[in-house]
Parts: C-alpha cells; structure tokens; sequence
C-alpha cells in the first residue's frame, strides 16, 4: 500500500546477503526452538550483529562452474570457502589405500564446502565437483 506506515524490511547485500543467512540457518545453529537472535537486543548489539554481517558479505565474491569440474581437490592447499547458491555438486573422496570413493555425499544449494581448509590452514580433505552449472559466493583467507 503507497503512503501506508508498514514496516519495510531493510535490504543490505541483496542475495549473497540472503545467502549467508540461509547457510547460517541450516540445521548448523541452535536447537530446535531455540531463538537465533534474543528478542531484547540493544542499538549497539544489533548494529554489530549487522555491521559483522556487511563485513562478512564485503569479502564474498561468486564463483561459477561447470558440469564436471573440480571446484576443490583433495590433497591441495586450500584458501577458500564457498557457499553453493545454484546447482549441485558431488563429494569424491579418496582414503589412504588410494581407492577413490565416489559421490559419498551430495551438496545442494544452501550447503558449503571448503571450510576445514580454510579454517585449520590444511590440505584439501575430499574433491567437490559439480554435477552441472553452478553458482556459489566464495569467501578467501
């Protein structure tokens, strides 16, 4: 309604923004029931809840990728982080006999991947490849 006092929701960062509040909501936080954020929050509370979210959407960038590429590869260094917004990917992972293990689980829009690279500073743990046209919002060390 034009000229109408409903509150308007207030839009930072568009859909990586979106993105990372989805990804952040999956089954990853609080239990069941639990509330994300606590209903009496300050001024100060939520503005650096929001600021710590524009600077986590500031160091975002998007990656793209085709059928059968490799966006990761086990045994590599690994500087990145990714979100997978569009598409789907396959986890290959290969155990210490060297026998390789395929598709042992299938990433879905809203799924990340990456991270214990990114965060522990080690070697890549399994291979990721996309299964077709993919869309992900990557975010590096």
């Amino acid at each position: 309604m034009i000229g109408g006092n409903e509150p308007t929701e207030k839009k930072t960062g568009g859909a990586l923004t979106e993105l990372v509040r989805h990804v952040f909501s999956r089954g990853t936080g609080p239990p069941a029931g639990a509330e994300l954020v606590p209903s009496k929050l300050t001024a100060a509370s939520e503005a650096a809840g929001a600021a710590f979210l524009a600077q986590l959407v500031g160091k975002l960038g998007t990656s793209f990728a085709t059928p059968e590429e490799e966006v990761i590869k086990q045994g590599e260094p690994g500087n990145d982080m990714y979100f997978l917004s569009k598409g789907d990917c396959a986890v290959n992972i290969k155990d210490a006999s060297g026998r390789l293990h395929v598709a042992v689980s299938l990433l879905t829009e809203g799924d990340h991947f990456g991270e214990i690279s990114l965060l522990y500073r080690c070697k890549r743990t399994a291979t990721v490849v996309s299964r077709n046209y993919n869309t992900m919002a990557r975010i590096s060390q």
